[in-house]
């Protein structure tokens, strides 16, 4: 994505970038199981980049989550 070169909101992953930002900003609260969700609409499914591992931070349990292959650890 080029808007930190040029302000505009183009480039490879632009579609994704769109996608979770929509989904955050609409998120009154956002929990585990929420960014888990958001993740799984923002991962890619196909290409040589596919979306294998995701991580969440929980700030309130002071935890790392993570999924691997579509599989929460």
């Amino acid at each position: 994505m080029n808007y930190n070169k040029n302000r505009l909101s183009e480039g490879s992953g632009i579609d994704r970038y769109k996608i979770g930002n929509e989904l955050l900003s609409k998120a009154s609260s956002l929990n585990v199981s929420k960014a888990f969700d958001i993740l799984e609409a923002v991962r890619q499914n196909g290409g040589d980049w596919q979306t294998v591992f995701s991580m969440v931070y929980s700030k309130k349990e002071s935890k790392v989550y993570y999924c691997y292959n579509r599989l929460l650890a």
